[in-house]
């Protein structure tokens, strides 16, 4: 009897102390518990959605947990300068993409964009948002651009996601505008909004739903023995029509911003790089369309060419650059952005 009531306040005082974690995680520390990363996004009649301005999110998910914070205008930033507005005066560099660009999966201070704007000394402009596609990187272009100082302009170009992108008219729950044949406007406008997500229900998704888990949620799936670097998806041969089609949406970037400097910057699927043949093959095209458009391009290939074991460049199993992969092409694209116009 001793013993069981023993075992009862061991219990008693153990969901106590998980209470109080939950309690100070998410009023003291700031975590939300959010098992869907598109949480951190708000609808947008004409992009589909955007960044949430003046936001502060902890990023869980099996490979990363920490806080990514975006400024008043909703662009990706460091905690020190959170609340600070970008300046509309300063001579700027800008950046599109989706998550690559947005870096979401790192840290900010590791993040390439950041490192960049250390290596150059001019401000940069983060446009990246998560599941973006080269039809919105014109639209957040011809949005944003026109209020900053901006001398350059670096797309991050994503074909395994871009390429079928400007296909779709939907991500994640998100309508996603849809360009014709005019590249003037879309023609889907205005977008509607989600539907609300569906409540979860039921004690495994509370868990996840918990600020603990949220916290632990890479440790505890590493403790399962989840196999964290393998992938369903397959790497897949590009093709031209849809390629041209791209380089049509970069082509009138450049066109809109004919006194900016344009470059492209490619980065492939980490599970492509395996299949060297197919690699090569992407590579040849997307360098032949690019030299169809007379644009400056470059890609991640002189780095992949020195790093054999793609674990050291990208995040096995979620595909992102690691750290050093960032700083590599931090490294890469400050040498290009130094280079006379």
């Amino acid at each position: 009897m001793h013993r069981l009531i023993k075992t009862a306040v061991f219990v008693l005082v153990l969901i106590a102390a998980l209470f109080l974690c939950e309690y100070i995680l998410r009023n003291v520390v700031g975590i939300v518990p959010g098992t869907e990363r598109m949480v951190t996004y708000q609808f947008d009649d004409t992009l589909g959605w955007k960044s949430r301005a003046d936001y502060k999110y902890y990023r869980s998910s099996l490979y990363y947990g920490h806080f990514n914070y975006y400024d008043p205008q909703g662009f990706p930033t460091d905690v020190m300068r959170w609340h600070e507005a970008a300046s509309s005066s300063a001579s700027s560099v800008a950046i599109l993409g989706s998550s690559h660009a947005e870096s979401y999966y790192l840290p900010y201070e590791q993040s390439f964009p950041y490192l960049i704007e250390k290596k150059t000394g001019k401000q940069v402009l983060n446009l990246g948002v998560s599941g973006y596609a080269p039809d919105q990187y014109l639209l957040r272009a011809r949005a944003e651009l026109p209020k900053y100082d901006v001398s350059d302009i670096v797309i991050i170009f994503f074909p395994y996601n871009d390429l079928p992108g400007i296909e779709s008219d939907e991500y994640q729950g998100f309508m996603k505008p849809r360009f014709g044949d005019s590249l003037l406007a879309p023609e889907n406008l205005p977008l509607v909004p989600p539907a609300p997500p569906k409540e979860e229900t039921g004690i495994v998704a509370r868990v996840r739903n918990s600020a603990v888990y949220t916290l632990l949620r890479p440790v505890v799936r590493k403790a399962i023995a989840v196999n964290l670097r393998t992938s369903a998806k397959q790497p897949q041969p590009f093709e031209t029509e849809e390629m041209s089609k791209v380089f049509d949406f970069f082509g009138e970037i450049q066109k809109e911003n004919s006194s900016k400097r344009v470059i492209i910057y490619e980065i492939p699927f980490y599970r492509e790089i395996g299949d060297d043949t197919l690699y090569r093959a992407n590579l040849v095209l997307y360098e032949t369309e690019c030299a169809k458009h007379a644009l400056i391009c470059a890609s991640m290939d002189p780095i992949i060419a020195t790093h054999s074991r793609r674990g050291e460049i990208f995040i096995e199993g979620d595909g992102h650059v690691t750290a050093y992969g960032a700083k590599l092409i931090a490294d890469q694209l400050a040498e290009i952005l130094a280079s006379p116009r």
